[in-house]
């Protein structure tokens, strides 16, 4: 059986051995588990001893001390066993305190072959001591040695390096392309409204024949289009990167229009206007009279078209003005407006844009890059009456229209 209950912390000596009750009570409370339970000190542990009755000789340890003849007082030094370090800090130092028992034979007894059976009892007791707290101090070494506090060391800081950060590279350039192909055909227009991701790019096709002319008009803030034939060449000049181009197809061919966003950042919705008209078909439709009476035929004749005019004033508050209006096959709406030099003339189709705009000088001559349009602007140079035709895309049928004239000084 073991000497040392761990469960309950309690010493199991006395069936080992016979001794005083006195005596067994004050070895209970110097192996007492709480260091506050047992004796404080040395002098208290003798104290304790010599209060002590001993029945088998009628005499007390401090009688034998108080005695003249009797030898002297055992020189058995007491061991003073510190407590258990609460802290790890605490327990490191008290691992380096050394216990050890120190005993001093008296010389009387040297001396003299026969004790006394009190004396046989007290060194009886100070051996068994002496065995109990060395026992107990060994418990108490296993147990720190077992909780290794020098083994618990804070957990190390690892002291982390800021990442290294790059600067930012830029993203490749990202060009996204499409085909499609718009229904396009002399005497129609088509509108596109769509939106483009930064540098993103589209593509439209469509059929155009030898001597048709082309309107394209392109409204975005960083879009523009560049118009290519099938082998991806420019049409002609100011044909790239533009938002307006007028003129006339220089053979039949699948022409391209290219709509770019030029903004690396931002998406841009655009609308894309075209139209496509033959000059001869829209302005001169043949048409035959037929005879009713027995006389030839007269031959076929070319009827001009009629021209509508209406005349347009501008004021510095009312600087735009908003037209509509309904066109008669073979039929031209003509709105004059006097500009003098400095001020900005501009003219745009609103409404169904099955009609053009042609743009005249005051000698009446068309300006460059101003003919069949559907958005036009331009500082004048020159004072006088100038001349702005809606002219309808299908001459045959009745027309429709809307358009904005404006007069403005620059």
């Amino acid at each position: 059986a073991q000497l040392f209950d761990d469960a309950a912390a309690v010493w199991h000596w006395r069936h080992h051995t016979s001794v005083n009750d006195g005596l067994a009570d004050v070895l209970d409370k110097m192996l007492a588990h709480k260091p506050s339970d047992r004796h404080p000190t040395a002098d208290a542990v003798l104290q304790a001893l010599q209060s002590v009755p001993f029945t088998s000789t009628g005499s007390t340890p401090s009688a034998l001390a108080s005695s003249a003849d009797s030898p002297k007082t055992s020189q058995v030094r007491t061991i003073v066993v510190e407590p258990l370090p609460r802290s790890p800090k605490e327990r490191l130092k008290s691992k380096k305190t050394v216990i050890s028992a120190v005993y001093r034979a008296p010389q009387s007894l040297a001396s003299t072959p026969k004790r006394s059976g009190a004396k046989t009892v007290m060194l009886v007791a100070a051996g068994l001591l002496t065995a109990l707290v060395s026992a107990g101090a060994g418990w108490l070494l296993m147990q720190f040695l077992m909780l290794r506090p020098w083994a618990k060391q804070p957990p190390t800081k690892v002291s982390s390096f800021p990442a290294q950060t790059r600067s930012p590279q830029p993203s490749p350039t990202t060009t996204i392309r499409y085909s499609k192909t718009l229904d396009l055909a002399p005497g129609q227009s088509v509108t596109v409204e769509e939106t483009l991701q930064p540098n993103e790019v589209k593509t439209y096709r469509f059929d155009g024949g030898m001597d048709e002319k082309l309107s394209a008009t392109l409204t975005g803030e960083s879009a523009t289009f560049s118009l290519l034939k099938s082998d991806l060449t420019p049409v002609g000049r100011n044909s790239q990167r533009t938002a307006t181009w007028r003129g006339t197809l220089s053979q039949t061919d699948t022409y391209a229009i290219q709509v770019q966003n030029s903004s690396a950042t931002q998406s841009q919705a655009f609308q894309l206007m075209l139209a496509l008209s033959n000059p001869a078909a829209a302005i001169l439709s043949p048409t035959s009279t037929p005879s009713a009476s027995a006389s030839p035929s007269p031959a076929p004749t070319s009827v001009a078209p009629t021209i509508e005019t209406a005349a347009l004033t501008f004021t510095p508050e009312d600087s735009i003005q908003r037209l509509t209006g309904q066109l008669a096959p073979a039929q031209i709406q003509r709105y004059t407006v006097m500009a003098i030099a400095g001020q900005v003339l501009s003219a745009a189709v609103t409404d169904n844009q099955a009609v053009t705009l042609t743009i005249r000088d005051p000698a009446g001559q068309p300006l460059n890059s101003a003919q069949n349009v559907l958005n036009w602007q331009a500082l004048v140079s020159e004072p006088g009456l100038y001349q702005i035709d809606v002219v309808p895309i299908d001459n045959a049928q009745p027309t429709a229209f809307g358009v904005e004239i404006g007069l403005k000084q620059s």
